[in-house]
């Protein structure tokens, strides 16, 4: 009877290691390059941990937001057992991830609105193994607006300290890679079109600049709008992705000042559009068609 009741702890004891084992960190050495583009040209930056500091008796990890010339400070700290992430923010947690959702579940966000589990699935990554991938949408009406696109160890592929509903208006930020102790892990290359891009790490002292003045009018649109840069495109192409994280429409060899986005079949919504040249994003933006 001990040995049987020996062997069940055992066990359960395996068990719960292997569970552990299955869900991969966001807090491991994790540093991000990501892409800033606003209407004064796009900008790679770094965002690397700064040391620990102490809150109550929590430890969160420091980062300096290398994205924003101010630079404030994000304190973070990962519950493992949980699979949830919370940042520091006025004086409490707030949830800044949950990879504990399913598809079919509701949660509400810090911005007091009710989010959707659409799909939960996994993607690739330079090394390897996939990663859980979850997406989550808030409604207004019949209206898909708020999103969030979630990926294991990763984060949000717009900023993974700042929830894209904090995102809504210019600069446009989106995660390029992350790395894991130096070792590239997320690529936005492989994720998009399997060709990896060309991502060293970026330290947060050095800032690669890529001067494309662009704008976009109107926005919001409800036949069509144009984007105009004050440098001239070379085969450039344009992506525009739904409310549902999925490419709906993609433009290539653009060339020239202006590119005419016309709506055609595309229903009322709020969409992202990113623009690239030479394996760049040289500006993106979120867009909103209306009827």
């Amino acid at each position: 009877m001990k040995r049987k009741l020996l062997l069940s702890l055992l066990f359960l004891a395996t068990a719960g290691a292997v569970s552990a084992q299955d869900y991969i960190p966001f807090l491991d050495n994790t540093a991000w390059n990501i892409n800033v583009a606003n209407f004064g040209g796009a900008y790679n930056y770094a965002i690397e941990q700064d040391g620990t500091v102490m809150q109550g008796v929590n430890t969160y990890a420091k980062f300096v937001n290398a994205g924003q010339t101010d630079g404030p400070e994000f304190l973070v700290r990962e519950d493992v057992a949980a699979r949830k992430v919370y940042r520091y923010k006025d004086g409490q947690d707030e949830l800044l991830y949950d990879f504990n959702l399913q598809v079919g579940e509701t949660t509400t966000l810090p911005d007091g609105k009710l989010y959707n589990v659409l799909y939960r699935d996994s993607v690739p990554v330079m090394t390897g193994r996939k990663r859980v991938r979850i997406y989550l949408l808030h409604y207004e009406g019949n209206i898909a607006m708020n999103s969030e696109n979630w990926i294991e160890s990763v984060g949000s592929t717009e900023h993974p300290l700042i929830p894209s509903y904090e995102l809504m208006s210019d600069p446009a930020i989106t995660v390029r890679c992350s790395y894991t102790n130096g070792e590239n892990v997320y690529n936005t290359g492989l994720l998009n079109n399997g060709t990896p891009i060309d991502c060293p790490q970026v330290t947060a002292a050095v800032k690669e600049l890529t001067t494309f003045s662009t704008s976009l009018a109107p926005n919001p649109f409800s036949s069509s709008a144009t984007i105009t840069t004050a440098v001239a495109l070379n085969n450039a192409s344009l992506s525009i992705i739904n409310s549902l994280g999925q490419q709906v429409k993609q433009l290539n060899n653009l060339n020239g000042t202006e590119i005419t986005l016309n709506r055609n079949n595309l229903t009322a919504g709020l969409y992202f559009i990113r623009l690239e040249q030479n394996g760049k994003v040289i500006y993106s933006n979120k867009v909103l068609i209306a009827d």
